[in-house]
């Protein structure tokens, strides 16, 4: 059964797999890098993406996306294909070569036939050519060449011109991105059935892809020449605005720049105010002067200090008399050295150093009236420009106002302009940033189905499938089928096996009287020794334990312990012991019919005191052996077998033969097996190959063991001898002798 599961799962599996149309993979990649600028400085024209954003599982998004399939379809001619006969590729019948399908092509091909050196189009009724192999022909807005003649088996193929919708919906089911590793490479697949078309729809994705993405950096850069030339437009006529307003100001206010005027103006203060210091510091040198010219006491050495100043060397007529003062001074010093007296000098020098004395107090004191009206004159100047200025600083705040905003306008005007001069050269030199890295190949193996793994996986599903019927098998089917589930699962010793004869059912309940004692009827027969083994076995045991008494029994009806009972009584009369076979089967006895002997009265008649042993036991046309029937029912079977009197009965067979062989009922359906089992001296178990359940076996022989039974082992019986080695050279030996 698990071999059949096992070759129907790798047939079926292997049929499936060489039906199936075989599929290819065509695969490119292509590199997304960031936009670089061409131009230093120029504007980025690379979008700004969120941090939560992958770009590149978006650019994945982009290439699968219909706008991408459309273009593609278009340029690898995808629209057209072959219906009949079916699997028959595009590419068998036009080779390498692309065909062109209009966007506008509505009407359908009709077919396409060729014969030793031409082809011809059939559209909408209408043939078209013939064209010569490797021309191109146009039909109904089909453009197509086809080399050679196609390697299909017909002459004739039925085309058919796909709707848009319906091929770019279809390309994009078989288009498929990924991310290579921790790089910016996208690695693209497309698979079918057409390796050829395949490679061609992979190279027109990657080369469509790459012209939108230039298209779309293009458009960007575009949109951002434009944006940037009108704010340049805004920008200089703010500039210009705010030009006409400054002009404005400085034509109201008469004036070029108001900041110059003030710092003029304060340039005129300082100055004034300078002035007067220095009238002032003359000022008090006069009054010093004047102060000391009008003292009595005052001393020439103080004067001389006075006179000596800057204030008095710059007033000429001062400095005049301060220098008619000296030299008079110097004289009469000259004089007073002089040895000869001259009084007379002397006093005319003094009064005339006194007269210029006075003189000089006199134009000192003008001069100090000169300084005070220049002082005030000085004041009312400086008074009259402070108050000019408080009408500056309004000015000055309102032009600088006037002059940042047009520096302002001027400066972003100047970086617009530079930002538009950039950007325009940097659209003339945007390529884009895709770039095709590998393009697509034509695959030379398919990547589904295939066939060498498909068959392992089938062989290694088939052994799976194998298994698992055979566990289910053997969850479902709890009969006992090989002699180790007797001798390891159940732990019960194997007496021996009697085989199925000529594939009779020996051990059934119909079997003729034949083959039921086979032992008697067919001595030289397999299943005849296969039970004087078991005998020999017994007879071993008995080496070891008295085993007088035996019961006979099995787990359910028809496991053939009736049977195997008759045999195993006949083989030890065969060998000259003195044998009873009891039938305890008060129930269903079986023996009478076996050995054609009248059923009353018999063991149950024994039981109830009606007769004695002897009287019962009858010979049998087999040496050595006596039956004893079971007589008429009882109403109460399992009493009587267990009751005094039985053991009576046991003791009287013991007597009187020397091997005592005991039939009895199953022991599941009544306890009469188990009852009997605690009285013998040993219980054997037959079991019927593929019939009796282990569970059933292992019950039984529990309930034998829970009375103290003494179970010996088990009789296989019903074992099919072409599966058993030992049987099949025994038969071949047993025919030969």
């Amino acid at each position: 059964m698990a071999t059949a599961v096992c070759l129907v799962t790798v047939a079926v599996m292997a049929a499936y797999t060489f039906s199936r149309q075989r599929v290819y993979a065509s695969t490119l990649t292509v590199r997304v890098q960031q936009t670089a600028n061409a131009i230093p400085d120029a504007p980025s024209l690379q979008p700004q993406y969120d941090y939560r954003v992958d770009p590149l599982a978006s650019e994945q998004q982009v290439i699968k996306s219909r706008t991408i399939a459309e273009r593609a379809v278009g340029a690898a001619g995808l629209r057209l294909e072959v219906t009949r006969p079916a699997r028959t590729l595009v590419s068998q019948v036009l080779g390498e070569n692309v065909p062109v399908v209009r966007d506008d092509a509505r009407a359908g091909i009709d077919s396409l036939r060729w014969d030793a050196g031409a082809y011809t189009l059939r559209a909408a009724g209408v043939s078209y050519g013939p064209a010569r192999f490797g021309d191109t022909l146009t039909a109904a807005g089909v453009s197509i060449v086809v080399p050679r003649a196609p390697r299909v088996s017909a002459r004739e193929v039925e085309l058919r011109i796909q709707s848009l919708d319906a091929a770019t919906r279809d390309l994009r089911t078989r288009i498929d991105t990924r991310v290579l590793p921790q790089t910016d490479i996208i690695e693209l697949t497309i698979v079918g059935p057409d390796p050829v078309r395949d490679r061609d729809a992979a190279n027109a994705v990657a080369r469509v892809y790459a012209e939108y993405a230039r298209e779309q950096a293009q458009r960007r850069a575009h949109g951002r020449s434009e944006y940037i030339a009108q704010s340049l437009s805004e920008q200089a006529a703010a500039t210009a605005r705010s030009q006409d307003s400054l002009r404005s100001f400085q034509e109201r206010h008469q004036t070029s720049d108001v900041t110059d005027e003030q710092t003029e103006l304060f340039k005129r203060i300082y100055k004034f105010a300078s002035d007067r210091s220095e009238l002032m510091l003359e000022q008090r040198v006069y009054l010093a002067l004047v102060g000391k010219l009008a003292s009595v006491d005052t001393t020439d050495n103080e004067l001389r200090k006075l006179a000596g100043t800057d204030a008095i060397a710059h007033n000429k007529g001062v400095a005049t008399l301060y220098e008619s003062w000296i030299d008079l001074e110097g004289r009469r010093q000259r004089l007073m050295l002089s040895k000869t007296e001259r009084n007379l000098d002397v006093q005319g020098l003094d009064s005339t150093i006194a007269s210029t004395k006075r003189s000089l107090q006199l134009a000192s004191e003008l001069y100090l009236k000169s300084l005070d009206t220049r002082i005030a004159s000085l004041d009312s100047n400086v008074a009259e420009l402070r108050q000019q200025t408080e009408r500056y600083p309004p000015m000055v705040a309102e032009q600088a106002r006037l002059a940042a905003n047009v520096k302002t306008r001027e400066t972003g005007y100047n970086s617009l302009l530079s930002q538009y001069q950039l950007a325009r050269i940097s659209e003339g030199g945007e390529t884009g940033s895709v770039r095709i890295i590998d393009a697509a190949v034509t695959p030379l193996e398919p990547v589904w189905p295939d066939r060498g793994r498909a068959l392992v996986l089938a062989a290694l599903l088939g052994l799976l499938l194998a298994v698992v019927s055979s566990v289910a098998m053997d969850r479902i089917d709890d009969s006992v089928r090989t002699a180790e589930e007797v001798r390891d699962a159940l732990q019960l010793p194997i007496l021996g096996s009697v085989p199925r004869v000529a594939g009779a059912a020996l051990f059934s309940r119909g079997a003729s009287v034949r083959l039921r004692a086979i032992a008697h009827t067919e001595p030289q027969s397999v299943a005849a020794e296969a039970f004087r083994s078991v005998r020999t076995n017994l007879v071993f045991a008995r080496a070891h334990k008295d085993l007088r008494t035996v019961v006979i029994t099995s787990a359910a009806p028809a496991d053939g312990k009736s049977t195997a009972a008759t045999n195993l009584a006949t083989t030890f009369a065969q060998q000259g012991q003195r044998t009873v076979l009891i039938d305890a089967d008060l129930r269903r006895s079986a023996l009478d019919g076996v050995f054609g002997i009248p059923r009353d009265p018999g063991l149950s008649d024994v039981l109830v005191g009606r007769a004695r042993l002897a009287e019962v036991a009858r010979s049998v046309d087999v040496p050595n052996l006596a039956v004893v029937p079971s007589g008429p029912p009882p109403p109460n079977p399992s009493e009587l077998l267990g009751s005094p009197a039985m053991r009576l009965v046991l003791e009287e067979a013991k007597a009187l033969f020397d091997m005592v062989i005991i039939d009895s009922p199953p022991v599941l359906a009544v306890t009469d097996a188990a009852v009997l089992a605690s009285l013998v001296d040993g219980t054997i178990v037959v079991v019927r190959m593929g019939e009796s359940r282990r569970e059933a076996v292992r019950r039984a022989v529990g309930q034998l063991r829970v009375v103290n039974g003494h179970v010996i082992g088990a009789v296989l019986n019903d074992v099919d001898a072409s599966r058993d080695p030992y049987y099949g050279g025994y038969g071949y030996y047993s025919q030969a002798r």
